[in-house]
């Protein structure tokens, strides 16, 4: 696969990605907090639940910024030591991320305004998975990095 059909291929997932995520917080949550609201009658509850999920997706399409910032850089060189600290600092935002989006549905599960924690708290995992995922690529690209510097030193 050729570095331009590479740049095109990222750059398409990343846009597709955005779009689900952007469907997810449109339609998604309200109509997930609208369900759960409509039983309960507490108007403020739900717009809170609400809130919380939009502010706890900003940083994914924060990090889909950063990817598309990354993929940019397939066209040129794609091991910098720039890249790798995107990567690893995008992999310290979804963690945190994570961690809030975890606190924020359990206390919302303890007053009872969350019938679907199991698929929330699936999510959290998923989350994790990826951060974690994210810091290993990272540290991968800092050593690929270190490696290609060395070798360009010899020749």
């Amino acid at each position: 696969m050729s570095k331009k059909s590479l740049y095109y291929l990222v750059k398409f997932a990343i846009v597709m990605v955005a779009l689900c995520g952007v469907s997810i917080c449109g339609c998604l949550y309200p109509f997930l907090v609208s369900l759960n609201g409509l039983d309960k009658g507490s108007e403020a509850v739900m717009w809170s639940q609400l809130i919380f999920y939009w502010l706890t997706s900003i940083p994914c399409f924060v990090i889909l910024g950063v990817a598309w910032k990354i993929a940019s850089s397939i066209k040129t060189e794609l091991f910098t030591h720039k890249n790798a600290k995107h990567l690893k600092n995008s992999a310290i935002l979804l963690f945190v991320d994570s961690i809030v989006f975890f606190i924020g549905n359990f206390v919302f599960m303890l007053i009872g305004y969350n019938p679907f924690a199991i698929a929330f708290f699936m999510l959290v995992i998923i989350a994790l998975i990826a951060s974690l995922a994210l810091a290993v690529v990272g540290h991968y690209v800092t050593r690929a990095t270190t490696i290609r510097e060395e070798n360009e030193s010899y020749v």
